[in-house]
């Protein structure tokens, strides 16, 4: 992660060595549904990629018709890039802002979606928001859900006129 200085950053720094810590299990809705005929759409923001990689490499096990979206700001601080690459081919879309001259734009993805599609978004508030706003507006009828975690799904289930 790029080192700023967050609350919990703060906190943590300020523990003495050897404290006891709680913690709490994973929390969140990282698991792709059990219908396996909609197409999926992973858009991956920084160290979102981390739940985003895992239910890309579910889907493709269990061979789901899915493609994702790599966003960071540098590509020598987006893990697994090269691993996503290598595995997935052209399934998998590597955006480095520094190298391409800016942000992606959400739309050209989220534009023409096959109907039932699910997008799974997870990473910085900023992409989340992104995310919903180019998936709400031009889709009405979307159904949105958000989860703890950071996980942001959108079901596009009934888009009238689209095949």
């Amino acid at each position: 992660t790029r080192l700023r200085d967050s609350a919990f950053k703060q906190t943590l720094a300020e523990l003495p060595v050897g404290a006891e810590v709680d913690v709490e299990e994973p929390k969140g809705q990282f698991a792709l549904p059990e219908d396996s005929s909609r197409p999926y759409v992973f858009i991956a923001g920084g160290i979102g990629i981390t739940p985003m990689k895992a239910m890309a490499e579910s889907a493709e096990r269990a061979r789901l018709d899915w493609r994702m979206v790599y966003l960071g700001r540098t590509r020598s601080t987006m893990a697994f890039q090269q691993e996503l690459s290598d595995a997935f081919g052209d399934r998998v879309t590597i955006w480095a802002d520094d190298e391409r001259g800016g942000f992606f734009d959400l739309a050209t993805v989220l534009a023409e979606p096959v109907d039932g599609t699910l997008i799974y978004s997870c990473g910085p508030e900023p992409l989340l928001a992104a995310v919903e706003g180019a998936t709400t507006c031009p889709l009405p009828e979307a159904e949105v859900c958000c989860g703890f975690g950071g996980l942001f799904a959108v079901k596009m289930s009934a888009i009238s006129g689209r095949q």
